[in-house]
């Protein structure tokens, strides 16, 4: 929390230092909740660690079940990113910080993949429920009020949707690969056209 508010001192007083009464220039800076959706492969990612556990027929070790995260879609975040661009480009009066997250935030690691594990179809458990030598923080949480309010900004795809369309993707990457980029053109047209 420390490092989080920190930069954001750092961000702000070089924006007052150089740019202040200079320009119309907006700066803010963002903050997103758990991002979920197609294409990701980073480590020590819930989803992604779940997906290729799956393709490597491998155990899949849960870290902090019971902790609670504000999960969305890539999706939804990047349009709340877009929103808010567009809004501040040449407009500095909503310099300052935004969240963009879920409506519903107090969703648990192992109720995620518990529904994720579901909407694929996988019948056999093959995880482990907990590593005890890994200590996260329980419960994250974002207030999105502000981009609620200021960019009328809303998340579009519920929970459920938000891992439907996750799953979508990886399935079709693990199954037909070869028209992994023709479902992330209509995944993502589909969504801004909702």
């Amino acid at each position: 929390m420390a490092t989080v508010y920190n930069l954001k001192v750092i961000l702000f007083s070089y924006h007052k230092s150089f740019f202040k009464n200079k320009y119309k220039t907006g700066i803010v800076s963002v903050r997103a909740g758990n991002v979920i959706g197609g294409g990701d492969w980073s480590e020590d990612r819930i989803i992604p660690d779940l997906i290729k556990s799956i393709i490597l027929k491998k155990k899949f070790i849960i870290r902090s079940p019971k902790s609670t995260r504000p999960w969305q879609h890539i999706f939804d975040l990047l349009n709340g990113y877009l929103i808010l661009s567009k809004k501040i480009y040449g407009n500095n009066k909503l310099d300052g910080s935004w969240n963009f997250g879920p409506n519903k935030s107090h969703i648990t690691v192992k109720e995620v993949i518990s529904k994720l594990i579901k909407i694929i179809g996988i019948k056999k458990k093959f995880f482990i429920e907990y590593d005890k030598t890994i200590k996260e923080t329980g419960l994250l949480s974002l207030k999105t009020h502000k981009s609620k309010k200021l960019l009328r900004w809303k998340p579009k795809l519920s929970f459920v949707k938000t891992l439907k369309t996750t799953a979508d993707w990886y399935l079709c990457y693990i199954k037909d690969k070869k028209n992994i980029e023709k479902l992330s053109k209509k995944q993502v047209q589909s969504f801004f056209t909702i």
